[in-house]
């Protein structure tokens, strides 16, 4: 419930009378409710929460104290503001057309990020089972690669990440694990395929394991029973470096586009600007990606509690 509350206080600050709640990892962090279908409607003073008869028994046991389980069909009788807000990114048209016919005297209102704002700052078994999630990703990776030989592919080394993750208690991976070997390793998202390991190349791996709920994302470079050459070598220790002068300014009240903008000027000196592809790095926790965002489009501070990969 102190979540619940967390919220109604948010919601009171900005004189939000009714919020209606469809997401599916937002109703988890509020609700505890792991089910596909259910919505919830807070206001700065009662919450209610309703689903389909396939997880009201769930619901009823996992529920927090304070949010009450009813019908779909009672909420227009309880909810009766005059404006309703909505998670504007997750709401489907079709969704917002029922809505408006069964509160027919309400305005709807989009709004974004109000639970994520809340979710961006971790309590403190929060930030443990994400250190558990990256505990698991850190056995398995290396197993994984004190297994690797010439020939097995990348679809197998992919498989085996899974399986291994569960054997160490992980609930599943992240993501689907990214696996590259040689030319492959250039592509950031490069879906495995059978393409068979060989001696001189450059394997990446990016996986990410979830205990009880919470994601952890890392990812790594290999050289193959070969050294890396200089130009390799050189590239390497430039991105580690920018990697731990980024870890270094990170701190709550930084912009995520500062920090972004400050590696962007390390790699410029060094001719490399070009081939920094994305974001600095994101957010993480009951999902891969989740606010705040360490990018030039991401203008707000960082928050105390914060957890953030950091990934150039």
């Amino acid at each position: 419930m102190q979540r619940v509350k967390k919220l109604q206080k948010l919601l009171a600050s900005k004189k939000i009378s009714a919020f209606l709640i469809t997401n599916r990892t937002n109703l988890k962090y509020l609700c505890n409710f792991r089910g596909t279908r259910g919505i919830c409607f807070i206001t700065p003073k009662t919450a209610f929460f309703s689903t389909d008869a396939r997880y009201f028994e769930e619901a009823k046991k996992l529920m927090p104290a304070g949010v009450r389980i009813v019908s779909l069909e009672k909420l227009p009788k309880l909810i009766k503001a005059k404006e309703i807000y909505f998670e504007e990114q997750y709401l489907t048209i079709a969704q917002l057309k029922y809505f408006k016919k069964t509160f027919c005297d309400a305005k709807w209102r989009g709004i974004q990020n109000l639970v994520e704002n809340l979710r961006a700052i971790k309590e403190e078994n929060e930030i443990k089972y994400i250190i558990k999630a990256q505990r698991i990703a850190e056995k398995v990776l290396h197993k994984i690669v004190s297994g690797l030989r010439d020939g097995i592919t990348e679809k197998e080394v992919m498989i085996s990440i899974k399986r291994l993750g569960y054997e160490f208690g992980a609930d599943d991976t992240s993501f689907r694990p990214i696996v590259a070997f040689g030319a492959n390793s250039s592509v950031p998202h490069h879906e495995p395929e059978n393409r068979k390991l060989r001696k001189g190349d450059i394997i990446l791996i990016d996986m990410g394991m979830k205990y009880k709920g919470y994601c952890s994302d890392m990812t790594r470079v290999f050289f193959f029973k070969k050294s890396p050459d200089l130009t390799q070598e050189k590239i390497y220790n430039l991105v580690l470096e920018a990697q731990n002068k980024a870890i270094k300014i990170l701190r709550a009240g930084i912009s995520g586009k500062r920090a972004d903008l400050l590696t962007r000027k390390f790699f410029e000196k060094e001719n490399l600007a070009e081939n920094f592809l994305h974001n600095l790095g994101h957010g993480v926790g009951l999902e891969i990606h989740e606010i705040p965002t360490l990018g030039q489009t991401y203008k707000e501070k960082l928050p105390a509690g914060a957890v953030v990969t950091v990934e150039p």
